[in-house]
């Protein structure tokens, strides 16, 4: 007996008469015999790897990588893919790589997001050597059915562009970033189809169907739980202040920096605190250079806002107001507010937290009544000033005669209290009776009954 390794001689070899005659040297040992037997050497090209899930975007395509490279004209009907939302897809074009052992396979109309595609290479891909693929890698390309392969491929919303599962502030990110620096890979407008899966045909420019695209994805994701909510870091940031004042909380840059986005989040505040839309720096609100993005529930209340930049240039002045956020606080009381917030700043992360102490200012000037209502000795006097005012707070007895004077002078806006002890003007107790006190302002005028009992 005898071994023989057929495959150096005859590697690629597929033959069913494949002869082979053994011829004896020695007289005795009889006449030379043949055998015919089926050489099955052949090896064709089988799938080495494939992408498992992506973001349709123009950069993104499906990759299907081959031992052996393949032949261009077979791949035509040999690849297919059917979308579950949209059946087959009917567009598909080629790009090669890794001489030509890649291909990236797109979709003209884009591929849909948020989809799940099933891609089946048939039997009829061929290498550049004509040998047909190897489905099933048994070592036997049969040309049929069996070598058929099917797997399926799973792609993110369009704009989910970090590929998290959700839509956030990397996204915007990432968008904001592309468009400023003209790197049309993330474009994703305009669009077609249905939410959630459109198909992005880019057209070379950024504008406002890709602005209306990101807005698509966004409002899905918020009605579907799927925004990025969540800030983490360090929260060590020093680079920008956060102050309370006028019934807003203002957002101010410490260094004279290019901003490209800014993400703000509120939670858990008191049901008396209303949180309005952020209000850009005088010049910022541009439609076409910013755009705010808001995931707001007034019942669990929590606040997101997320604003994306798309301005080059985009540098503030020092401790002047990237933007603002109106509040509202129902009654007098201060309000404490934790602010988790997150940028981009020359490129860089930065996360914070910080806590402010948000005064309630008044609508309308008003002079309240005083509390407790009859009084010994010692009664509060409640006012609202809506601005900054010099006033005049006066107690008169029921003949008209000056008491005291509480108060004459500045006042900043404000909910605001004083304290009557029941003294008069020279610091010696009044009688008990019926007493006035007026409040005057440039603007106001307003008088209240009360009265002192022992």
């Amino acid at each position: 007996s005898f071994e023989w390794d057929s495959k150096a001689q005859t590697e690629g070899v597929d033959q069913q008469q494949f002869q082979l005659m053994v011829t004896p040297y020695d007289i005795d040992a009889g006449t030379p015999d043949t055998v015919v037997f089926h050489l099955d050497n052949e090896v064709g090209p089988t799938l080495v790897s494939f992408t498992e899930n992506f973001t349709p975007i123009s950069v993104n395509p499906i990759r299907l990588e081959f031992s052996r490279p393949i032949k261009r004209n077979s791949v035509m009907g040999a690849v297919q893919v059917v979308s579950e939302a949209v059946g087959e897809l009917n567009d598909l074009n080629f790009k090669y790589e890794n001489d030509d052992k890649v291909i990236n396979v797109f979709s003209t109309n884009g591929m849909p997001a948020l989809d799940k595609l099933t891609v089946t290479v048939k039997n009829g891909l061929k290498d550049t050597e004509d040998k047909g693929f190897d489905g099933n890698q048994n070592g036997d390309p049969e040309n049929s059915i069996v070598d058929d392969t099917t797997f399926t491929v799973d792609t993110y919303l369009g704009a989910d562009f970090d590929q998290s599962g959700k839509i956030g502030q990397s996204d915007i990110t990432i968008l904001v970033n592309a468009w400023n620096a003209d790197d049309f890979d993330y474009e994703i407008g305009p669009a077609t189809g249905t939410m959630p899966n459109l198909r992005s045909k880019p057209d070379g420019k950024y504008n406002i169907e890709d602005f209306m695209t990101f807005i698509r994805y966004w409002n899905w994701a918020k009605g579907n739980n799927l925004l990025g909510r969540i800030i983490t870091g360090t929260f060590d940031d020093q680079n920008i202040n956060i102050v309370a004042k006028d019934n807003k909380i203002l957002i101010q840059p410490v260094l004279n920096r290019s901003i490209t986005d800014f993400h703000v989040n509120i939670e858990g505040f008191d049901h008396r605190v209303s949180l309005f839309e952020p209000v850009l720096e005088q010049g910022q609100d541009n439609a076409q250079s910013v755009f705010i993005l808001s995931a707001v529930d007034t019942i669990l209340n929590y606040y997101d806002y997320f604003m994306g930049f798309l301005e080059p240039d985009n540098k503030m002045p020092a401790d002047s107001n990237l933007f603002f956020i109106p509040i509202n606080i129902r009654g007098r009381d201060p309000q404490n507010i934790e602010i988790l917030y997150e940028y981009t700043m020359d490129g860089q992360h930065f996360t914070g937290k910080r806590l402010v102490t948000v005064e309630p200012i008044p609508e309308i000037f008003a002079l309240g009544q005083n509390f407790p209502n009859p009084f010994n000795p010692i009664t509060t006097i409640f006012y609202d000033l809506p601005i900054d005012s010099k006033i005049e707070l006066v107690i008169y007895d029921i003949l008209g005669r000056k008491v005291i004077t509480l108060i004459n002078g500045f006042q900043e806006k404000g909910y605001k209290t004083v304290q009557w002890k029941g003294l008069g003007q020279n610091g010696i107790k009044v009688s008990s009776g019926i007493y006035f006190y007026r409040l005057l302002s440039e603007d106001y005028m307003a008088v209240k009954k009360m009265i002192l009992l022992k």
